[in-house]
């Protein structure tokens, strides 16, 4: 129960911030054609990339350590009758799960390093984030 409210409280984390920052920071955006928050406070420097590293980094290392501890354990364990099914499903739940996010990992990273003219955004402003976000739906 206190892994359940961990979680919990983590999920909660962001929207609380969105609302306790600004919460009239909304606007439409049409890359994606959704409303999405502007994220134009000052303090989103610094909260943004906090929020990036518990949002998407440490659940993906974490699924990612978790499953090399199982595959270790396999290993170890394999000169006895072992249920290979069971293991490759996590396996390739893990893979799956950590390649949707990479793209949308390395926009996280990236996007305040990209430089963006409202007039003409480029490629990856656009393109790639429509395409990051498309490839998270793949988990849900």
């Amino acid at each position: 129960s206190k892994v359940c409210g961990g979680i919990w409280l983590l999920s909660v984390c962001v929207p609380s911030l969105h609302i306790l920052v600004d919460k009239h920071d909304v606007i439409f955006d049409y890359r994606v054609y959704s409303c999405m928050y502007a994220y134009s406070s000052d303090i989103w420097k610094v909260l943004l990339p906090l929020t990036a590293v518990l949002i998407v980094y440490i659940p993906t290392i974490t699924i990612i350590v978790a499953t090399a501890m199982l595959l270790r354990e396999a290993v170890r364990v394999a000169r006895s009758q072992l249920r290979w099914q069971g293991i490759i499903t996590v396996v390739l739940t893990a893979a799956v799960y950590t390649l949707s996010f990479l793209p949308y990992g390395i926009y996280c990273i990236a996007e305040p390093l990209v430089v963006k003219d409202p007039l003409t955004p480029g490629y990856f402003y656009t393109y790639y984030y429509r395409y990051s976000l498309s490839l998270l739906n793949i988990t849900e």
